[in-house]
């Protein structure tokens, strides 16, 4: 099957320049870079919802 459409073809290799195979390499986290996002966590966070106990 051929492509004939060239606008295709366009987006195509745009999408293939694009690809993380050719993206810059991240760098590292810092440690301690989320700290303070979380400001409050429920008394009752470790405990099983209603209608799950089967799965604790």
């Amino acid at each position: 099957m051929l492509i004939k459409d060239i606008q295709l073809l366009n987006e195509i290799q745009k999408l293939k320049e694009k690809s993380p195979e050719k993206t810059a390499v991240l760098k590292p986290r810092q440690f301690g870079c989320g700290q303070g996002i979380f400001t409050y966590v429920a008394d009752d966070f470790d405990e099983t919802p209603p209608g799950f106990e089967e799965y604790a």
